[in-house]
C-alpha cells in the first residue's frame, strides 16, 4: 500500500510544481502586458511632448540641453540615438521592479531612448511639460491647447482653484512655493499630480492608477485556474487506480453471479494487485467449501430418504389403531418435511435474488391456492380470518407459494392462541402477504436472528412445541430468491405479525371489478 500512496504523492507534489510553474508563466506573462498598458498614458504623450521640444531647438548643443533638463524634470535618462525602427515599442519590461525601456523615433535618422522605474517623478516630469506647452501659446489660446492636451492624454488634465481640492496644510504650502505635489489615495491605489498655473492656480492630472500585480481579478483567476488544473492533474493520477479498483469490483461481482473468480491480469506489482490475489484466493476457498456443503446437503438428505421409505412401508404394515403406530408416522412426516425444506432452502441458497428464476410464464392463482391451503389446515379450536383482494394471478412458483404460505399459516397456528388473520393485498405490482396471531409474539427475537436456520425463540416460544426452526429461514429464502422484503413486527391482534412484500405482480394479476 505504501507504494500507491508513495506514487500518489510524488504524482500530488509534481502537479503542485508543474501548475505553479504555470501560473507563474502565467502571471508574468499577463503582467508584463498590464504593465505597459499601465505605462503607455505616462510614456506615450511625455514622449510626444519631448520630441516637439526636441525639435523646437534649432542646434545640436540646444537639444541635448533640452534631453537633459527633461531627464532631470522625469527623473530618468532621455537619449538620442539612431533610428533603427519606424514605431513607439517598448523592450525590456519587468514588472516586479516596474521598470521599462521605451524607443520613441524623432524622425528618420534618430530616436529616442528612456528607461522608467520611478512612476511618481515621471507624472511629474509629464505635468510640467504639460506646462511648458500652455507657455508656448498666447494666453488667450491657452484653453484651446488645454482641451487639445486632454484629447491627447488617457489621463485627465484640467486647470482648477487649488484651496477647494482639501490637499492640506503641507500640500496647500507647497503650492504656494510654486512646487509640484501629489496628494495619494492609498485606499484606491491612486494619486493626482498638482503643478502650479499661476495664483491659487494648478493644473490636475489624473487620477493615475498605480500599477497593482494581484488584483482581486486576477486571485481570483488564479485561484480557480489552480482548483481546475489541479483536479485535472489529480483525476489523470487517479483515474488508473479507479479503473483498477473497478475492474475488482467487477471480477467480484463476477464471482457473486458465476461462482468463478477471473483471472485479472496485473501489470502493476503494488497493494491493490496483492488484495486481489487475496480476495481471489478467498473466493476459491469459498466457493469449495460452498460446493462441498452443498454435495453434503444433497448427499445426506438423499441418504435419509431411503431408510424413511423403508420406515414408512414397515409402518404402513403395522396395527393402525396402535398409538405408537401414529405416533412414529407422525415423526416420519416430520423428518421427510424437514428434509424437503433443507434441500429447497439450500437449492434457493445457491442461487443468486432475481436469477436462475422460473421463466415469466411461470405463474400461480395465489388467492385460490391460499384458501385450498387454508380449508386444508386445522386450526383445532381457534379462527383463521382470510382477508383478500380479488387477485388472478402472480408471478411466481406454485410449489414456493404454497411452502411460504404453509409455513408462515403453521407458524401463527402453532405459536398462536387460537386467532390467526391473514390478508392478501397488492400495490405498486407487488403482492403484499401479513399472517398475524394473538401469540406471544417474537418479542426479543430480532430478524436477523429469527431467520437463521433450526432457531426458534426459547422464551415466546416453547420448545415443547413441534417444529425443527426452518420455518422463517426458508421463507426469507423465498423472499430473498424473488427479490421481496420480509419484516416481523407485533400483530394488531397482540401477537406476532409477519409481512411479506413481493414484486410478482402483473397487469393481469387484478381480477377486474
Amino acid at each position: 500500500m505504501f507504494s500507491i500512496f508513495a506514487r500518489i504523492y510524488s504524482a500530488w507534489v509534481g502537479i503542485l510544481l508543474i501548475v505553479g510553474l504555470v501560473l507563474f508563466i502565467a502571471v508574468s506573462l499577463v503582467n508584463d502586458y498590464r504593465f505597459k498598458l499601465f505605462s503607455n498614458p505616462l510614456l506615450g504623450p511625455a514622449a510626444q511632448f519631448v520630441q516637439q521640444g526636441y525639435q523646437r531647438q534649432d542646434t545640436e548643443e540646444r537639444r541635448q540641453s533640452w534631453l537633459e533638463l527633461v531627464s532631470t524634470l522625469t527623473g530618468t535618462s532621455w537619449q538620442s540615438i539612431a533610428n533603427t525602427r519606424r514605431d513607439s515599442e517598448y523592450s525590456n519590461v519587468d514588472w516586479t521592479s516596474e521598470t521599462v525601456q521605451f524607443y520613441h523615433p524623432l524622425d528618420e535618422q534618430q530616436g529616442l531612448i528612456v528607461t522608467v522605474n520611478d512612476w511618481e517623478h515621471m507624472a511629474t516630469g509629464l505635468g510640467l511639460l504639460v506646462t511648458n506647452e500652455l507657455s508656448l501659446v498666447p494666453a488667450l489660446d491657452r484653453e484651446q491647447r488645454l482641451a487639445q492636451i486632454n484629447a491627447l492624454l488617457d489621463i485627465g488634465v484640467q486647470r482648477l482653484g487649488w484651496r477647494n481640492e482639501g490637499l492640506g496644510f503641507v500640500l496647500e504650502r507647497e503650492l504656494e512655493n510654486g512646487q509640484v505635489v501629489i496628494d495619494r489615495n492609498y485606499a484606491l491605489k491612486q494619486f493626482y499630480v498638482y503643478v502650479p498655473a499661476g495664483s491659487e492656480q494648478a493644473l490636475r492630472l489624473g487620477p493615475i492608477q498605480e500599477f497593482v500585480w494581484l488584483t482581486p481579478q486576477i486571485t481570483l483567476i488564479l485561484l480557480v485556474g489552480f482548483l481546475c488544473v489541479t483536479a485535472l492533474g489529480l483525476w489523470l493520477v487517479l483515474r488508473p487506480l479507479q479503473y483498477r479498483l473497478t475492474r475488482i469490483n467487477h471480477a467480484i461481482d463476477i464471482i457473486a453471479e458465476t461462482g468463478k473468480a477471473p483471472d485479472l491480469a496485473e501489470k502493476h506489482s503494488d497493494a491493490l494487485t496483492d488484495m486481489w490475489h487475496h480476495v481471489q484466493s478467498m473466493a476459491e476457498r469459498l466457493i469449495q467449501l460452498a460446493e462441498q456443503s452443498q454435495q453434503l446437503n444433497q448427499a445426506v438428505s438423499h441418504d435419509l430418504k431411503t431408510p424413511l421409505a423403508r420406515m414408512q412401508f414397515a409402518l404402513a404394515m403395522l396395527d393402525p389403531d396402535e398409538p405408537l403406530t401414529e405416533q412414529l408416522k407422525g415423526d416420519v412426516r416430520e423428518l421427510n418435511q424437514l428434509i424437503d425444506e433443507l434441500l429447497l432452502y439450500h437449492q434457493l441458497s445457491q442461487k443468486n435474488p432475481g436469477r436462475n428464476r422460473e421463466d415469466e410464464s411461470t405463474y400461480c392463482f395465489v388467492s385460490a391456492e391460499l384458501t385450498a391451503l387454508v380449508s386444508r389446515m386445522k386450526p383445532g379450536s381457534g379462527l383463521i380470518e382470510l382477508k383478500l383482494d380479488p387477485i388472478n394471478r402472480a408471478g411466481i412458483a406454485v410449489h414456493h407459494w404454497r411452502r411460504l404460505c404453509r409455513n408462515l399459516i403453521s407458524n401463527a397456528l402453532q405459536y398462536g392462541h387460537g386467532h390467526t388473520l391473514i390478508t392478501l393485498i397488492t400495490r405498486h405490482h407487488s403482492l403484499i402477504l401479513t399472517v398475524d396471531d394473538n401469540g406471544p409474539g417474537f418479542q426479543d427475537l430480532a430478524l436477523d436472528h429469527a431467520i437463521k436456520p433450526f432457531v426458534r425463540g426459547d422464551k415466546a416460544r416453547n420448545l415443547s412445541h413441534n417444529g425443527h426452526g426452518m420455518g422463517l429461514a426458508l421463507v426469507e429464502t423465498l423472499v430473498r430468491h424473488y427479490q421481496g422484503e420480509l419484516s416481523l413486527g407485533r400483530s394488531p391482534l397482540g401477537g406476532a405479525s409477519v409481512t411479506v412484500v413481493l414484486p410478482v405482480m402483473n397487469d393481469e394479476s387484478v381480477v377486474p371489478t
